[in-house]
This record gives structure tokens, C-alpha cells and sequence, in this order.
């Protein structure tokens, strides 16, 4: 689940939250989808103000080609919390990610000279 909401530059919440699950808001990681590819199910991922054009363009994407009606409702909903601020300086949609739910990092991470510990 993702926690979704606007907040001012303060982190301040200007409108109340909606959850929506997060696999309606991942894109693939292909051209037409320049800010979606970016979304995290588990950490938080958040857009400018500056962003939010694009952003409506690829929701609108993504709801047309969702099968499932849930998933549009909740696109739209995400979609209609954006358009309302798009024009306001210093606003942020943010998407709050469920950590909780996150599998364990490993200890260890593969590099071109071998494996280092962390």
C-alpha cells in the first residue's frame, strides 16, 4: 500500500491521504512513463510541483490501459489530488511506501572488483 497526499515544503499536509495499492501506481520503466518508473512500493518517492504535467499525462496512461476498475478509481483519485494543485508553487505529491512489508536487504552487495560487506 501506498499512503498518498500533497504537502506543502514544510512536509505539512495540505489535503488528507488516500491509500491505494502500489502496484496501481508502478509503471514500467519505459519512455512514455518518466516519472512513474521512479515509484517505490516500499520507500517513499516524491514529485515537485514541476513534475506534475508529466505526472497527470502518464496517470492518465496508466488508467486507460488498467483492467481492473478499482485501479482506475484509484488512478483517478491520485490524478484529481494532482490536478487540483499543479499550478501551486512549492507543493509536493507524496507517496508514502509500506517499509514494513519490505523483504530483507542483504548484507552483502556485488561490485565489478568482487563482493564488499556493507
Amino acid at each position: 500500500m501506498l499512503e498518498v497526499v500533497i504537502q506543502d515544503e514544510n512536509g505539512n499536509a495540505l489535503t488528507n491521504s488516500i491509500c491505494v495499492p502500489a502496484e496501481f501506481l508502478m509503471a514500467p520503466e519505459e519512455p512514455q512513463y518518466r516519472c512513474l518508473c521512479f515509484v517505490d512500493p516500499y520507500g517513499d518517492t516524491t514529485f515537485n510541483q514541476l513534475q506534475f504535467a508529466p505526472l497527470l499525462d502518464e496517470l492518465a496512461r496508466l488508467r486507460t490501459s488498467s483492467r481492473k476498475d478499482e485501479a482506475r478509481e484509484a488512478i483517478e483519485q491520485v490524478a484529481t489530488l494532482v490536478a487540483r494543485y499543479r499550478n501551486t508553487p512549492h507543493t509536493y505529491l507524496k507517496l508514502i511506501g509500506d517499509y514494513r512489508n519490505a523483504t530483507r536487504v542483504t548484507d552483502f552487495v556485488s561490485t565489478s572488483t568482487g563482493t564488499e560487506r556493507n
